[in-house]
């Protein structure tokens, strides 16, 4: 998948400073694909620069980005499909510096004391994970604290057993879970974050 019209149009306007996408290989299938699409990417704006490594992730591929703002986000997977625009919101992050969060929301991630794990299963077919991911990454690049992983359970089906889950989007938070994308906006993950933290 290629940026469509609105992604493009995105990207070029927020790509200000250089983003590096990290991107965590093995010898699978998988990572072929994920190379070939973050070539594809990276190719098509100056701005992004590619850098593979070979492991160094629990499931493979995963990608990370590192700019402006780096946070402790972590995609294994390929944020294609309906996860193309979180990946969008990601770039611009990275590159921008500036993250879309209320004034208190930015406040209580900056008062918290302890590390939280937060781990968000999703498949790139899923329309309503889109909405959970996007906060979940900008609270994970707003918050040194937060460690956030996403992964696509359709590809890593061996995730199901540490991160159990009939349906998606469902977030993991140190003891505490979410299911769906109703009552995981915002103030309801922050409110979890701050219980477990």
């Amino acid at each position: 998948m290629s940026p469509g019209e609105r992604e493009r149009e995105a990207l070029e306007r927020c790509l200000r400073d250089r983003v590096r996408v990290h991107l965590y290989l093995d010898e699978g299938e998988g990572s072929r694909q994920a190379e070939e699409f973050f070539s594809a990417l990276c190719g098509d704006f100056d701005a992004l620069e590619l850098v593979k490594h070979t492991g160094g992730q629990e499931y493979l591929p995963a990608v990370t980005l590192e700019g402006r703002r780096r946070g402790e986000v972590v995609y294994h997977g390929i944020p294609k499909e309906h996860e193309f625009g979180t990946l969008v919101e990601w770039l611009c992050i990275a590159s921008t510096g500036e993250v879309k969060l209320s004034e208190g929301t930015r406040r209580a991630l900056e008062e918290l004391d302890s590390e939280v794990e937060v781990v968000l299963v999703l498949t790139p077919f899923c329309p309503s994970c889109t909405g959970v991911a996007k906060n979940v990454v900008r609270m994970g690049m707003a918050c040194e604290m937060l460690r956030v992983r996403m992964i696509d359970i359709s590809m890593f089906p061996e995730a199901k057993e540490r991160y159990p889950s009939l349906s998606v989007p469902k977030l993991f938070i140190g003891t505490r879970t979410l299911t769906g994308a109703r009552g995981a906006d915002e103030a309801s993950v922050l409110a979890l974050i701050k219980e477990v933290s």
